[in-house]
């Protein structure tokens, strides 16, 4: 390191096993950036989770709506949202209650992507 240059750490949090990472920079700079990266990962993350408590919980119950409608809903909410295949099966599964998600979770291996689960709720 050059004489002048600051050392700096940080923490990166990661989706892998360990979850944290440290990291050596000696790039203020950089630091800003990802300073910055992180807060607007907070803000998108905050209100993907607000648009997800407006999706209504089902169960499968004849008096709700139907499973057209809710996938309809739930498709459109993830087309906007940008969400990877597993992201949006264990987002649905989070909204199932009763018989719904005991189904789900009994057919969840075969999942591999969003549009099997979808094609597997509509039968």
């Amino acid at each position: 390191m050059q004489s002048g240059e600051n050392n700096l750490s940080y923490e990166l949090i990661t989706n892998s096993p360990t979850r944290i990472r440290n990291k050596k920079i000696n790039d203020i700079s950089f630091m800003q950036e990802m300073e910055t990266n992180s807060m607007e990962t907070r803000q998108l993350h905050s209100s993907q989770k607000e648009a997800m408590k407006k999706i209504t919980e089902f169960s499968g119950e004849s008096n709700e709506l139907s499973i057209d409608d809710w996938l309809f809903d739930l498709t459109n909410l993830f087309s906007l949202m940008k969400l990877k295949d597993e992201t949006k099966i264990l987002e649905t599964m989070g909204k199932l209650t009763g018989p719904a998600l005991r189904w789900f979770q009994e057919n969840l291996k075969p999942f591999t992507n969003w549009n099997d689960a979808e094609k597997a709720f509509q039968d």
